[in-house]
């Protein structure tokens, strides 16, 4: 379709800024500053650009429309503001953007805020110049003074440890579901699927918040956000989805389901799919087969291609794969998103009753004593009374005192937030150490192995 460098041609000059807007002033003419409302159009215009993928370069429209999404004020935690720019002044053209999406996530029930950066670009020219790093500097500042905890971030593989972060949390893991095992028999007479309507807001609330209590960190959407899925967001955006409730006859809401609305080359998206009781999710299974085995076929004669089956992207463990038995049996690539905890002891102590109710939960219930995790260049003490994670400290190791039990890197948070048990840990990395049995059966009770879901408010 052409050269990457034609997608950059005639674009919109950025809008003019005042002194307050500059973050930095850097080498060849460039200007750190944050974006402003008047950037939209450029903004908008640079991530079509930049966000296109070889070998055929189409213009990114997806990006283009949640850039838009993000900067013009309707969006319920976003703003343009919240848009950071190198501009190179001279040639008055954005050389890199990127910004950052606000958040309130739960880790096992305890509130916390936390950061996305996201939308990370830079023309061809202008890469490998560090400026991707300046602005995530600005951005884990703007983090931090929000009292964010954590930030997350999907992308580039190996690229983000750079800035800090690592592989440590669960993303679109499940099962895959091919065409004909959608064929789940004929749908219970008083089962339907119908579009979500703004009315159902709250129900959705609900649904999502119950879901979330089988999680280790998921993102609870207020009633007002899902307003704004249902009534303000762009179809042709990166994050449209297609709301569903399953209900009776009479009315009565049993399910909600959110899926894609275009198949991910010949397959269909599922991000969601929740019951609204602990009633029988097999009453449901045909009418849900048969909703996605209707829209992805609906959605291939659409766009003329092919339609191959579903992917239940709804985590490693989902009620759902159980009573779906053989049909869901296929498990899909892992992959995980990028964690950042720039200050382990505090968000350790901000969770610390997550922790405590999973140690209750274990056969090291009550337990008292230190435990000091090494963590090579640095450690973590934790002291323990009576099952109550009563301190949480930095704590530094020595050829005297090497800790109990020892993580390479920061591996440490692919434990925290649930994606590998201590065992695995210990297979993967030669290095992770645990020189006292006991010590290393109380962090494993602290930080078992459990499944995440992000359905996110960006």
């Amino acid at each position: 379709m052409g050269r990457p460098e034609r997608l950059f041609e005639d674009l919109p000059r950025p809008a003019p800024f005042g002194a307050a807007d500059v973050l930095a002033e850097l080498d060849d003419g460039l200007v750190l500053r944050r974006a402003n409302a008047a950037d939209t159009e450029a903004v908008v215009a640079f991530n079509r650009a930049v966000h296109a993928d070889p070998p055929d370069y189409p213009p990114e429209e997806y990006a283009a429309a949640w850039t838009r999404e993000l900067m013009d004020g309707r969006h319920p935690s976003m703003r343009a503001q919240d848009f950071v720019l190198v501009e190179d002044v001279k040639a008055g053209r954005i050389a890199s953007c990127l910004c950052l999406v606000s958040h309130r996530l739960h880790f096992g029930g305890v509130e916390l805020a936390a950061g996305q950066p996201e939308l990370v670009g830079t023309r061809p020219e202008y890469r490998r110049r560090g400026l991707v790093a300046r602005q995530f500097e600005v951005i884990h500042r703007w983090s931090e003074e929000r009292g964010q905890r954590l930030q997350l971030i999907d992308g580039i593989p190996w690229f983000y440890r750079q800035f800090g972060y690592e592989m440590a949390l669960e993303q679109a893991q499940g099962r895959r579901v091919h065409a004909p095992e959608l064929d789940a028999g004929v749908p219970a007479p008083d089962v339907r699927v119908r579009p979500a309507q703004v009315g159902d807001a709250a129900l959705l609330a609900e649904v999502q918040a119950r879901s979330s209590t089988r999680h280790r960190l998921s993102c609870r959407r207020s009633e007002a956000f899902w307003r704004y899925e249902l009534t303000a967001r762009d179809a042709m955006s990166m994050r449209s989805r297609l709301y569903k409730v399953l209900e009776t006859e009479g009315g009565e809401p049993l399910a909600a389901l959110v899926h894609y609305p275009i198949l991910n080359r010949t397959l269909l998206p599922v991000n969601f799919c929740e019951r609204t009781d602990e009633g029988s999710w097999s009453s449901l299974l045909p009418a849900l087969f048969t909703e996605l085995r209707r829209e992805g076929e609906a959605f291939a004669a659409r766009d003329g291609g092919s339609f191959e089956g579903a992917n239940l992207l709804l985590g490693s463990q989902h009620p759902l794969y159980e009573v779906a038995g053989s049909r869901a049996a296929t498990p899909m690539p892992s992959s995980a998103w990028y964690v950042r905890v720039p200050d382990l002891p505090g968000f350790l102590r901000e969770v610390a009753p997550a922790l405590e109710a999973h140690l209750e939960n274990s056969p090291a219930a009550g337990h008292s004593g230190r435990l000091d995790v090494s963590l090579y260049r640095s450690g973590l003490r934790l002291v323990l009374e009576a099952g109550r994670l009563v301190a949480v400290e930095s704590w530094q190791p020595s050829t005297d005192e090497r800790g109990h039990v020892a993580l390479p890197g920061l591996t440490f948070l692919q434990l925290l937030f649930g994606l590998h048990p201590l065992s695995e840990l210990r297979r993967f990395w030669p290095d992770c150490v645990v020189r006292d049995e006991v010590a290393g059966a109380v962090l494993s009770a602290l930080l078992p192995p459990q499944p995440s879901d992000l359905l996110l408010t960006d």
